[in-house]
């Protein structure tokens, strides 16, 4: 009796663990629970079939123990053809079965048979177990649509097109079948679209339709349905002519590929409505075509009132789908993995490729003792397909950052498709080609199959705000930043103010983890970034803050105390492998930081630090309420600043940074001031700095001040004291053993104009430098240390300054230009998306005398002094050893010319040498000319093209016309932010899917206040009636009219305070 019961435990876990990590996670354990006494063991025995084709699809099916293969039997080619090895707590069904049988459709198995390859236990629960559950809770109903309709556009439609290359291979081939438009009177029109609708939704009441659907012609070529927008979702149905969904090609070169067709009579937008998300497709007229519509506003009421109308929707989705993609859904397998956990280790055999739905992945390869970082994936990246490709053994280990959940797609499924279309194939090796190729571009440290080589922003969608202290303002932090992401894209503030309004004083309670969790991962899914502020202690929602972020602020008063406070201490030990940054608040009269190395030397766990100057009003204790209430009304009226530090960490956050890279070139770098000065009357952002040489020096004092005033004043000082006073250098001569000078002056006219104990971590901007390290015959990047001596270590030229020890390890360091003269690479490397590369330093005279086989100096020398004789351009010893000095330079500056990820501007700086000192304003007034005309030409180019309203402003890809992404749209882009962010806030107080199920909730509880409703599709002009009785029995009704049963009734007892069911 005891090993029954222990076995009945043991299989019900099982169970419960399967459903929760796969559609099932919106319905609490309690509601699952009522599913136990349904549950059947079924013992399967070797080469024992589970089910087969003709079988009814009506149950799910989870693995005890053993292993089950599932196959698609293709009679065709006489062989089955794996798709899936199911082993212990794996699933062998299909989400997609579950909505069919809820629409009272069941199907039956055409071609996937499932088998067992040993002896095997297997736990079955027939679907029809759940229709109990959903009668009582719709909102549950509601949830797990949305989650299989998303998944179905993001692992399915989306990943396998942007991935594997397929198109029109997911949808069914009946679709391509009958394009012929009839053409018919207005009136029949009208009544042909009410009988679509009437009949896609199960919905009766036509009058009230009839005064909701609106009518619109589509010229030939216009898009009724854009691909990624959100604000044209809506129910289409044709009246007249054709719709042609395509999705994008690869790049702008590549032409539309079309999904299907739609023609008269058929219905179009299910998908984008049931998941909220945005179009996948484009919807594009292929004839002059006229349409019927329904906003999603109508579509929302309608289903609040009747949820079970969402089933004919989904049915209908699921309907238009390949038998290919049914067979896909069964070999796909829904996973969470919590923080820390690892997903695969390096040396692992490969047998699958996983897909990231939600949560941060980070992979790693063990280099010796250390380990070495290779990348951090999110929502949409695909994870290991290399090494399914290559069938190599995994080459790196992946692992948890936070909590996540995974799709994973087994290998067999890969190589079914691969033989079933060539097109796979294709896209595949392109994919492998992209990515070798990013690899070779970006230089050593880059693995092939990182998605760095692909894109070099690192993107956050959670930003988790902590305070060590109670000085730190978070609320204000937090308004802050959320404003300035606004100019990047959708973004969410939520603290724990946020949760207890919404869902009472209970809201973190663990009985109620699963309805927080869901929430919280609608937010994610429905805005680009989320801001997550903890409480000033250790509290459940810090904790609960910490485990959802993908980065971790650490926020802290640059004046105050240096030491780890055990907040501090806490962090670390509850997030350790989750990516934190030390964020450093500067009171707005602070001209320059100190002491920043004490702050990140006590504390090793973090990744980077970014420094913030804000106003004194944002240091001032206010009440939090007051605090809301007044950046609301700013963030109503005033765009954001994009030259402010909160917009530099915004893009910081989004993967947007701008970086300039400033060259090497002595006298001539005075150009890169003036190009900096006409960068800054562009509006363009400058977010991170790196240079070499002058322009290390250059560049430091930009990052110091960030005032071009101050930047042109020290500088010409600096010019002035190398230019005019001979003396002092002179007396700095030595015997040149391995330098003409000693190099004592210049490093005093350095430590003039820095200070001497100013360091790389205390300027304002985020700064490297390049040097060449000769000890190790390396590059050497410098992002930390004493900035004069990495300075005075870049601008040392060979024969004129001796090499600078390193302070760190005492390697000798030379001038970078030796080795990388433009470092956009090492930019690149810095997580910079947008890079500005500005070369001061001129081309080699390539037009040398050929003299032959051998050389005379004599020859050579009669040539010079003759003058008689014509001049031949030879070398001379110097010129050589600077040639082959160089060499490794000039290959990075080819590659950084070709590469389309910079911007490569060089000044026409050529006539001045590298010692024209003396000649500083006229280089800076060449430089500025030069820039100044540059970024108008583009300036005119933005302003006149056909930028729409609706558009962002700041470019992105996809776009027809060449606008650089670093340069704002629009020249009044305050004015378009206003537009743009009047048009966000709109959207988001109307209804998105994610909303139906609170909305579900509140009407019935708004109803059951006055007594016993009965709900009904009504047949009055007012759509709905409520019809009140005082003999009822106090429940709620929802009448399906297809009759299958699904939502029965909806007891008003059962609903607490917040709207949600409790058993």
């Amino acid at each position: 009796m005891m090993t029954k019961k222990k076995n009945a435990t043991t299989h019900w876990r099982n169970l419960l663990l399967y459903l929760m990590t796969c559609a099932f996670y919106w319905m609490d354990s309690m509601f699952l629970g009522e599913l136990h006494s349904h549950l059947v063991s079924i013992p399967v025995a070797a080469n024992q079939y589970l089910y087969r084709s003709g079988d009814t699809d009506d149950s799910i099916y989870v693995v005890l123990s053993g292993t089950i293969r599932v196959y698609i039997d293709d009679k065709g080619s006489g062989s089955p053809c794996i798709i899936k090895m199911a082993h212990r707590g794996d699933g062998v069904s299909s989400l997609l079965s579950f909505i069919d049988v809820l629409t009272g459709s069941p199907s039956v198995f055409k071609s996937v048979c499932a088998k067992a390859t040993i002896d095997s236990m297997v736990l079955k629960v027939p679907v029809s177990a759940f229709l109990h559950i959903l009668n009582k809770n719709p909102e549950v109903l509601i949830r797990i649509v949305q989650h299989i309709m998303a998944r179905i556009q993001r692992v399915i439609l989306v990943a396998l097109h942007q991935y594997l290359g397929l198109t029109k291979e997911l949808m069914h081939e009946s679709l391509f079948l009958n394009r012929n438009s009839i053409n018919k009177d207005e009136e029949h029109s009208i009544d042909d679209a009410l009988t679509g609708f009437m009949k896609e939704l199960n919905f009766e009441n036509v009058e009230f339709l009839r005064e909701k659907i609106s009518f619109r012609a589509i010229e030939s070529g216009d898009s009724i349905m854009t691909e990624d927008f959100h604000n044209d979702a809506g129910l289409v149905y044709i009246i007249s002519g054709n719709l042609i969904m395509s999705m994008k090609g690869e790049s702008e070169s590549h032409k539309d590929q079309i999904l299907y067709i739609a023609s008269k009579g058929e219905i179009v937008g299910q998908l984008a409505l049931l998941t909220g998300e945005a179009n996948f497709y484009t919807a594009r007229a292929r004839e002059k075509t006229k349409v019927a519509m329904i906003t999603k506003e109508v579509l929302f009421n309608i289903l609040s009132e009747s949820p079970e109308m969402v089933l004919s929707l989904a049915h209908r989705t699921i309907s238009c789908l390949s038998p290919m993609v049914r067979c896909v859904d069964f070999a796909l397998e829904w996973i969470n993995i919590d923080s820390g956990k690892v997903i695969y280790r390096q040396g692992d055999k490969t047998d699958c490729t996983y897909i990231v739905l939600s949560g941060r992945l980070r992979s790693f390869i063990n280099a010796g003792i250390k380990k070495q970082m290779l990348n951090e994936y999110s929502r949409g990246d695909m994870v290991g397909l290399v090494d399914v490709v290559t069938s190599d053994n995994r080459y790196q280990t992946v692992m948890a950052v936070r909590d996540s959940e995974l799709c994973k797609v087994p290998g067999q499924l890969l190589h079914l498709l691969k033989i079933r279309y060539p097109v796979v194939v294709s896209k595949l090796i392109s994919l492998l080609g992209k990515r070798l190729i990013g690899t070779w571009n970006m230089g050593p440290g880059r693995t092939i199959g990182t998605k760095s080589a692909l894109n070099e922003g690192s993107q956050f969608t959670t930003v988790a705000l902590f305070s060590g202290s109670h000085s730190v303002p978070l609320t204000a932090f937090a308004s802050e930043l959320t404003h300035a992401l606004t100019i990047v894209g959708s973004v969410i503030h939520i603290s724990s103010c946020t949760i207890y309004d919404r869902f009472g004083p209970t809201a973190m309670d663990s009985n109620h983890e699963f309805r927080l969790t869901s929430w919280l991962g609608q937010q994610e899914d429905r805005y680009d970034v989320v801001v997550y502020q903890s409480d000033n202690d250790m509290s459940e929602w810090t904790l609960r803050c910490l485990r959802q972020a993908d980065v971790i602020f650490n926020l802290v008063i640059a004046s105050g105390p240096t030491d780890v406070t055990q907040r501090e201490k806490d962090l670390e030990f509850v997030a350790k492998r989750v990516r934190k940054e030390l964020v450093l608040i500067h009171d707005e009269t602070i001209t320059c930081p100190k002491g920043t190395r004490f702050w990140l030397r006590k504390r090793p766990w973090i990744s980077s630090h970014f420094h913030l100057q804000v106003p004194k009003r944002f240091l001032t204790k206010r009440n939090e309420k007051r605090v809301i209430e007044f950046y609301k009304r700013r963030m109503n009226n005033n765009a954001p600043n994009i030259n402010s530090d909160f917009s530099r960490l915004a893009r910081h956050i989004t993967g947007s940074s701008v970086g300039i890279v400033l060259g090497g070139g002595g006298a001539r770098g005075a150009a890169h001031i003036g190009m900096l000065k006409s960068i800054q009357e562009a509006g363009i952002p400058i977010d991170k700095v790196g240079g070499v040489s002058i322009g290390a020096f250059i560049g430091g004092l930009w990052c110091s001040s960030r005032d071009i005033s101050s930047v042109a004043q020290k500088a010409r000082t600096y010019f002035h004291r190398l230019a005019t006073r001979f003396l002092l250098p002179l007396l700095d001569i030595t015997y040149p053993y391995t330098s003409i000078l000693s190099g004592s002056y210049f490093n005093y006219t350095l430590m003039e104009t820095f200070d001497e104990d100013l360091y790389i971590e205390d300027l304002w901007l985020p700064f490297f430098c390049v040097t060449t390290d000769i000890t190790c015959s390396q590059e050497r990047v410098h992002t930390k240390g004493i900035f004069w001596k990495y300075c005075r270590a870049s601008m040392s030229y060979a024969w004129l300054l001796p090499p600078i020890c390193d302070p760190e390890d005492g390697h000798l360091l030379m001038d970078g230009c030796y080795v990388n003269n433009v470092p956009g690479d090492i930019m690149a490397r810095q997580q910079c998306k947008y890079i500005l590369a500005i070369d001061v330093a001129t081309l080699d005279d390539r037009n040398l005398y050929n003299y032959g086989d051998s050389l005379s100096g004599w020859w050579v020398l009669w040539k010079k002094i003759n003058p008689f004789s014509r001049s031949v351009k030879i070398p001379d010893q110097s010129e050589i050893q600077l040639r082959l000095a160089f060499c490794s330079h000039y290959k990075n500056l080819e590659e950084l010319k070709s590469n389309p990820n910079y911007e490569y501007i060089q000044p026409p700086v050529d006539r001045y040498l590298p010692g024209n000192f003396n000649m500083f304003d006229d280089i800076l007034e060449v430089g500025y000319h030069h820039g100044k005309t540059y970024f108008t030409g583009l300036r005119k180019a933005c302003d006149n093209s056909a930028v729409s309203e609706e558009e962002d402003l700041f470019p992105t890809s996809g776009r027809t016309y060449h606008i650089p992404p670093w340069l704002p749209a629009r020249k009044d882009y305050k004015k378009q932010w206003v537009l743009q962010n009047r048009k966000r806030n709109e959207s988001e107080q109307s209804y998105s899917f994610t909303d139906l199920a609170d909305m579900v909730c509140q009407h019935i509880r708004d109803n059951s206040d006055n007594g016993s409703v009965t709900l009904s599709r009504s047949n009055s002009s007012s759509g709905f009636r409520s019809r009140t009785g005082s003999n009822s029995s106090k429940r709620s009704k929802l009448r399906h009219s297809s009759g299958s049963g699904v939502i029965k009734t909806i007891s008003a007892n059962n609903i607490d305070s917040d709207g949600f069911y409790h058993l």
